[in-house]
């Protein structure tokens, strides 16, 4: 009985969606501009898209964010570097961060809510079953490691952290932290850019010699005693 009230409940959820889409003209030229923004990668037209909402900007910015979470394959460093160069790097990291780490919930919950027959149609299976089998070896510290260093989609890892036994609480605070470091780097690399094209490739380099020790050092940071912890979560099914 509770099976088919669950499957009710989400069938009606998805009409509702799909209903509020077509019903709302301006919902669908809101979302049709955005994806039409995100996919060209095009900094500046973020920014006037930004900046025509006046004294919402941060609020539509971190709307932005959360719907581009959605989209499994299209990245948020646009929105990221725009939120840097209009409000400085340390309100857009800020606006980035509460927008990114919503959106991660909010992937989490859909995956988690609608199960893995859904998400498969969003994300391809062998995704799924390669950070499966990744985290399931490296528990919690696998997923922090995903966050910090892209082995996989950011949406990959939410949708299969939905599908697995984590508890949101743990999500949440790994997820949180995580985004921490990409977040700083591409709100100062979005700030300097057009001021110091000199510093952004300082910084660039930095990133590269940073992900490279992270790479061949990854054994022995294993070994410090918070990864291992973070390794002793057994957390997918």
């Amino acid at each position: 009985m509770k099976n088919k009230e669950g499957l009710t409940i989400r069938f009606l959820s998805i009409i509702g969606i799909f209903s509020l889409y077509y019903l709302v003209p301006e919902l669908q030229k809101f979302c049709k501009d955005v994806l039409e923004i995100l996919r060209s990668a095009n900094i500046e037209e973020m920014k006037n898209f930004l900046i025509s909402y006046g004294i919402w900007m941060p609020i539509m910015s971190i709307l932005i964010m959360i719907f581009q979470s959605l989209f499994p394959f299209i990245p948020g460093m646009i929105i990221t570097l725009a939120n840097s160069w209009l409000f400085g790097w340390q309100l857009g990291a800020l606006y980035s961060w509460i927008g990114a780490l919503l959106g991660a919930i909010i992937d989490f919950l859909l995956s988690r809510f609608y199960g893995k027959v859904i998400i498969e149609r969003i994300v391809p299976e062998h995704y799924l079953t390669i950070f499966n089998n990744y985290i399931r070896e490296n528990g919690l510290f696998g997923v922090l490691a995903a966050r910090i260093i892209p082995i996989v989609p950011f949406k990959v890892v939410s949708y299969s952290c939905g599908l697995s036994k984590m508890q949101i609480f743990y999500f949440i605070i790994v997820t949180g932290i995580g985004q921490i470091p990409g977040i700083l780097i591409y709100s100062i690399i979005g700030e300097n850019v057009f001021c110091s094209p000199q510093f952004s490739i300082f910084v660039t380099l930095l990133l590269i010699v940073c992900g490279l020790i992270l790479y061949f050092q990854r054994k022995r940071i294993t070994e410090f005693s918070f990864c291992r912890w973070l390794k002793s979560f057994s957390i997918i099914k």
